[in-house]
């Protein structure tokens, strides 16, 4: 019987929530999908509040260890509170609760953890039991706890969020990478907003942001245009949030992949996709796409598309800084994404929302990648309407 540990990700979201559920309703904890859901994607999107394991049996998940990060002067140092062991019952009395504690114990000593502390139901035994043989003293202290919030203020938000979001034929088949680049970045904030198809030609529905472009974002009496400036007043504004970069280095970091995006990846992609896309764009879009694109490239619609083997290869070389920095560490901005991944995400979601050409093989590190953020934010951009590519 092998037992394994990972650290989980964003993508583990849905099987979390179910073990999360199954771990409340048996200790008569409350559960609520979207506050849980919530408070889940804050904890794994900041390494700084802790870590998540999930406990494998080959390849099989079967429960999670949660801890938080804490600072005590009594201790020392840094101090860790397990706040959640959840093992499925299938699987308990078998040295695997042992096995996880001593795995948690030698993971925090490698951060400079000074002591581990947890919690045991009086009505729990077993748990007890087990804490002691593995080393855990109980206190001549009482735990206290005070509430400071409540369901009711957790689901408490500002005013709804809008965002004007460019859309083909159908309102749900939406395939702006600038619109997408928004769309996780809210969702990596937690943030729900009401997303309103567009189309090309309907300048009067947007009029009122100064400009003819989306993304367009309304919060309140506040109206964003442009994908970066979108994504900067996110940050700013919700800074209580998870950080959309991590720092100023993560903010120049994202800034530089944008570019490198646009003047790299968008333009073999574009000609790759040109074709399908023009074939789902509105009818009343569709002279609109072909006067504006003409005139800014240069070249019919005809002459630039090229969905044909030496694009596809100009894009795979393309890639290749991206293969390298993902063959070292799971999305290019370290263990977690970060708006950078979401920048280069969203030209894969705007291909696959139109066309449907195979362009990354399953055993390339960036389909991987993409795998992964398809499945973030319970599977958001997965189950968005496009190709099964």
């Amino acid at each position: 019987m092998t037992i394994n540990y990972r650290v989980a990700a964003i993508a583990d979201l849905t099987i979390l929530l179910k073990l999360v559920q199954e771990f409340h309703e048996t200790e008569r904890l409350p559960f609520d999908e979207t506050i849980d859901c919530e408070v889940l994607t804050n904890f794994l999107v900041d390494p700084a509040l802790g870590r998540l394991w999930l406990i494998q049996l080959e390849s099989d998940v079967i429960g999670y260890i949660l801890i938080t990060f804490g600072y005590s002067l009594e201790y020392r140092g840094r101090d860790v509170f397990i706040d959640e062991f959840y093992l499925r019952p299938l699987y308990r009395q078998q040295g695997i609760g042992t096995q996880t504690l001593t795995f948690v114990e030698d993971a925090c000593q490698r951060l400079g953890v000074q002591a581990l502390h947890l919690e045991a139901d009086f009505a729990n035994p077993d748990a007890q039991r087990l804490y002691h043989k593995t080393g855990y003293q109980p206190h001549a202290r009482v735990l206290m706890t005070k509430l400071l919030t409540s369901p009711s203020r957790l689901r408490r938000n500002r005013m709804t969020i809008k965002l004007y979001d460019l859309a083909g034929v159908e309102d749900e088949r939406r395939f702006s990478p600038p619109c997408w680049q928004v769309k996780m970045a809210l969702k990596h904030k937690g943030l729900d907003a009401e997303e309103i198809p567009w189309r090309f030609t309907e300048k009067e529905a947007i009029a009122f942001s100064g400009q003819g472009k989306v993304p367009v974002l309304v919060d309140g009496d506040k109206t964003v245009t442009d994908s970066w400036e979108i994504v900067r007043y996110l940050e700013a504004t919700y800074g209580d949030r998870p950080s959309l970069f991590g720092g100023t280095m993560g903010e120049s970091g994202a800034l530089f992949i944008k570019y490198w995006c646009l003047q790299t990846i968008n333009p073999p992609l574009f000609r790759i996709i040109l074709p399908n896309l023009f074939q789902h764009l509105h009818e009343k879009d569709k002279a609109y796409f072909r006067e504006s694109r003409e005139k800014m490239i240069g070249m019919t619609l005809e002459e630039i598309a090229a969905p044909n083997e030496a694009t596809i290869a100009a894009l795979q070389t393309a890639l290749s800084p991206m293969r390298e920095v993902l063959n070292r560490q799971p999305y290019l901005s370290g263990d977690l994404p970060y708006f950078a991944d979401y920048v280069v995400f969203a030209q894969f979601q705007w291909a696959r929302s139109v066309c449907p050409i195979q362009l990354l093989a399953q055993d390339d590190p960036v389909y991987h990648w993409r795998d992964r953020l398809l499945d973030a934010f319970d599977s958001y951009a997965r189950e968005a309407l496009g190709y099964p590519v």
